[in-house]
């Protein structure tokens, strides 16, 4: 079930409205795999998330980090939990109060983790480019 998070940012300029689709890598030794898009919604921006190859019933925690997929950095804004369904996949979709422009800027990730932490090592990563 997703939920709506919510984070506050100083309003910023706008580029048209798009979606964008990139491809999870795995951390270490995770077989999860997975992809997510990208996508200004009501001035802010919308990411849906899809996991696949995990265990029915996990639920992974996911987070917007500073940095890189070899260096993650601090969170940024957390996203919405996956819980993995019966076909060993999970989706979610999390509206952000901050500016595509923010999010896009090359120097953001998004990252699930394991299930089972609090919130888990990282399990998958993919590095938000500046332009896409």
């Amino acid at each position: 079930m997703a939920r709506d998070t919510t984070i506050s940012s100083a309003p910023a300029p706008m580029a048209a409205s798009n979606a964008n689709r990139l491809t999870f890598t795995a951390v270490g030794s995770s077989a999860l795999t997975g992809d997510i898009s990208v996508e200004e919604e009501n001035g802010g921006t919308e990411i849906d998330v899809t996991i696949r190859n995990s265990t029915d019933g996990a639920v992974h925690k996911g987070y917007v980090h500073s940095g890189t997929c070899a260096s993650i950095g601090a969170v940024v804004a957390p996203l919405n939990d996956i819980r993995i369904d019966g076909d060993r996949d999970g989706d979610s979709e999390t509206q952000l109060q901050l500016p595509m422009a923010t999010v896009m800027n090359g120097q953001h990730t998004v990252v699930y983790h394991e299930a089972g932490g609090n919130p888990g090592a990282p399990a998958v990563c993919v590095a938000i480019p500046a332009h896409m």
